[in-house]
């Protein structure tokens, strides 16, 4: 997109880390800001796609590393962000992971985009009140409407990928 990109996650200690570091600069993706857990033999996360035969489809995601983060960010990380135009946050990490870097993003005013795949379950107020758009799919956006049920949310709600990317693009800008 031609955007300056930076991942935050832990790398793991296998082979899939290796590829998956080298395909991320292949595309100028800076991973200066991952955790490495070298000696480790904690695996790289993964996530299984199934397609069903209606269609739709099932993700399996296993964290592993991700769900091995250290208690707080480091000092490349939290740059990062706090010079970054928004952030990205997906649920395939540990929520308490996604509300420190927000909070580091809102220190400087920094939008935050929360993209609700991942983990399914009730979002907690802590993240939903550091998130300035929240990004379901439909099928995600039911789940959301179930656990929230008749509540107002004053939150800037979009399913669409083309409205997703709009947005994106007015916040950041």
């Amino acid at each position: 997109m031609g955007a300056d990109t930076s991942f935050i996650a832990a790398f793991g200690d296998d082979y899939y880390t290796e590829m998956l570091e080298t395909e991320m600069k292949k595309h100028n993706v800076n991973t200066k800001t991952c955790y490495r857990l070298n000696n480790s033999k904690i695996p790289c996360g993964q996530a299984y796609i199934f397609l069903l035969p209606d269609g739709d489809n099932s993700i399996i995601v296993i964290p592993s590393a991700n769900a091995s983060w250290p208690e707080t960010l480091n000092e490349e990380q939290i740059g990062a962000i706090q010079t970054s135009d928004c952030v990205l946050l997906q649920r395939e990490v540990p929520e308490i992971y996604n509300i420190r870097i927000a909070k580091a993003a809102k220190q400087k005013g920094i939008k935050v985009i929360l993209d609700v795949g991942g983990e399914d379950s009730i979002i907690s107020k802590d993240l939903l009140e550091l998130i300035d758009i929240l990004s379901p799919n439909e099928t995600e956006l039911q789940r959301l409407m179930t656990y929230y049920g008749d509540q107002k949310m004053k939150y800037n709600i979009t399913s669409s990928k083309y409205s997703t990317v709009n947005k994106i693009k007015s916040a950041c800008a």
